[in-house]
This record gives structure tokens, C-alpha cells and sequence, in this order.
């Protein structure tokens, strides 16, 4: 008696036993075959799930069309040296849904063989990874970023400016650091409450943001500290050093302007308040990375002091990169009270 044949389905011209196909449909990682001419000839409901596509949409495209994105660029080059040596390729990339939305997928992608030898097909996996994704951007934002004011926070900040004292070396140009330290905060925040106060950095944050350019930082380094990076002033010391200073001059102004800040009550009704609020700032002129990071920082926050035990409000800035103390160290201040 002839054993019974068992049901197949055919996919470009090769046969698949019709259970192993239905099991595919059944899990929840998308499953997709790519055929010798790199087109698909096969996908799971996973897929469709996972991306939007559909049957008509899909079969006959070539492999990469639902993540041949510009973020991907270096990856799809990898993924296509790997096609093209028969080779084993497994990833993380982002595709883009039918709906127009970006889904991050970890995709393993596999040379299948006959029992010759002969080339059949690639076996690509795809999972969807957006939420781990979203969770790994968060935390890296979360370790580089201050969760107030969304500035750059000190450890991104240090890593900045050692590629501009680098750059700096290598062009002989000059930048500047300003330390600045917030007068009369406390009483604010102490009257009004700390809601009152995060509005206030907030504002503060904003102000500081507007007056930089894109090649510049402005970063929050906790409490009322903000520290912001010029970089690449000029070339020219003495025009280096009448830019920088004026800068300071207009940052003590702008932050010395009034803060007209919006409270919700209980009720949720408004509250207008204006809080006055200066700055105390040192900033200190620097040409290349001989001066380490620390030190920089270190005599702009001196200089800031010095501000501030003068009466603040005012900027005093080095054209040294000297210690604030030492006599042949060019310091001056600019008082704007």
C-alpha cells in the first residue's frame, strides 16, 4: 500500500510541507523568504502585523523595500555584502509601517541550501523592537541630558568640549566658557514655591538656548548652574576676546530681565507672578587642549565667584588661561547693575 502524501505548498517552484507553513503563520515573529532574483516570495501574517503590508503589496518586492530608509544606510550595506556572499547577517534597523510610522526591527537573515548545495532561498526573521528600542533611547537620553530643561547635561557637556579643545588645537582658533550661577533664586523659589522655580530654570534654559549658536552649548549642570561653550570664536585673539566679551555682556543682560511665569492653582486656575532674577558669570578665554578640561572649568567658576562676591550681576571674564588669581592674568568685570 502507497504511503499517503503528505499536503505541500508550493513557493517559486519549491515544495513545503503544508504544516511547517501553517505553523509559521501561527507565531509571532515575522518570517519572510527571499528568492535567488532578491525578491520576496513568501511572508507570514507576522510580517503582516508587524509592518502593514499585505500579500499584493509585498510579494514580488525586492527584500529591503519596507527598510531601505537613510538611517539605515550602513546597514543595509552590511545586510547586502552578506546577501552577496550567501552569509549569515542579524541586526537591529528601523522600517518604516504602511501607515507611515518607524518600527525598530531585530532582523536575522540566512543562505538556505538543497542537499547539493544548490542556493534555494534566504530565511529572514523580523521582531518587533520599538518599545525595547524606545526604552534604550530614553535611558541614554536620560544619562546625557537634564530631565528639566532638556540641556546637555555635564557628562555630554565635558564630552563636547574636549572635541572643540581638539578642534581648536588643530585651527588655532579661540573659544570661550562661561560659568554662570543664578542671583536671588532661592528667595524666588522660596516665596513662590519649587514649581515656581522649575518654571524659572526653565525660562532661563530657553533664554540661554536662543542667544547660542548651533556650533555652541549651553549645558545645566544642577541647581541653578548653567555653563555655556563658544567655540571656535576667531582666530584673532583680540577679536576672539571682543566677541566673548560682549556675549557675556548681553547674557548677564537677557537673564537679568524680568521672569513673568504662569502657576496653575488647585483649581486650576492661573496664577501670574514675576520673579527677578540675575546672574553671576565668569568666563575665561581658551586656544587649545594644553589646558585641561577641569582647570578651565575650574577658573571659570572662580571668576564666577568673583562676580558674585562683588554683587553680582555682572560678568568677569580672563583672556588668560591662567588661574583668576594670578597677577599677570587680564581679568576685568563688567558690572550691568
Amino acid at each position: 500500500m502507497a504511503a499517503k502524501k503528505k499536503p505541500v505548498v508550493t513557493i517559486h517552484s519549491i515544495d513545503y510541507p503544508k504544516s511547517i507553513i501553517s505553523g509559521l503563520d501561527q507565531i509571532g515573529i515575522g518570517v519572510v523568504l527571499v528568492g535567488p532574483e532578491l525578491k520576496i516570495i513568501y511572508f507570514n501574517q507576522a510580517f503582516t502585523h508587524i509592518t502593514g503590508y499585505s500579500v499584493d503589496e509585498s510579494i514580488g518586492q525586492l527584500y529591503d523595500f519596507f527598510y531601505r530608509l537613510k538611517e539605515n544606510a550602513k546597514t543595509i550595506e552590511t545586510i547586502s555584502n552578506a546577501i552577496q556572499n550567501k552569509q549569515l547577517f542579524s541586526g537591529d534597523l528601523a522600517c518604516r509601517h504602511k501607515d507611515g510610522s518607524t518600527v525598530w526591527i531585530s532582523m536575522g537573515t540566512a543562505p538556505h541550501f538543497d542537499d547539493q548545495g544548490q542556493f534555494i532561498h534566504f530565511f529572514n526573521t523580523i521582531e518587533n523592537i520599538s518599545f525595547r528600542k524606545q526604552l534604550e533611547i530614553e535611558a541614554l537620553k536620560n544619562s546625557l541630558y537634564d530631565p528639566l530643561t532638556n540641556l546637555p547635561n555635564r557628562r555630554l557637556f565635558e564630552d563636547r568640549m574636549h572635541q572643540i579643545m581638539l578642534s581648536c588645537n588643530r585651527n588655532q582658533s579661540y573659544s570661550a566658557l562661561f560659568f554662570i550661577d543664578l542671583d536671588k533664586f532661592k528667595p524666588c523659589n522660596d516665596e513662590f514655591g519649587h514649581l515656581a522655580g522649575d518654571l524659572l530654570l526653565k525660562e532661563v534654559s530657553k533664554r540661554l538656548s536662543s542667544s547660542i549658536r548651533a556650533s555652541d552649548t549651553v549645558s545645566r549642570f544642577g541647581g541653578d548652574e548653567f555653563v555655556i561653550l563658544l567655540s571656535e570664536i576667531s582666530q584673532n585673539r583680540q577679536e576672539a576676546l571682543k566677541m566673548a566679551r560682549r556675549f557675556g555682556e548681553k547674557i548677564v543682560r537677557r537673564l537679568g530681565e524680568p521672569y513673568c511665569l504662569t502657576l496653575k492653582n488647585i483649581d486650576n486656575s492661573d496664577q501670574l507672578i514675576t520673579c527677578h532674577c540675575t546672574a553671576s558669570i565668569g568666563g575665561i578665554l581658551f586656544v587649545d587642549e594644553e589646558s585641561q578640561l577641569s582647570a578651565v572649568l575650574q577658573n571659570a567658576d572662580e571668576l564666577m565667584y568673583k562676580s558674585k562676591h562683588a554683587g553680582g550681576n555682572q560678568l568677569t571674564f580672563s583672556d588668560a588661561q591662567r588661574p583668576s588669581g594670578n597677577p599677570n592674568s587680564n581679568t576685568g568685570s563688567c558690572d550691568l547693575r
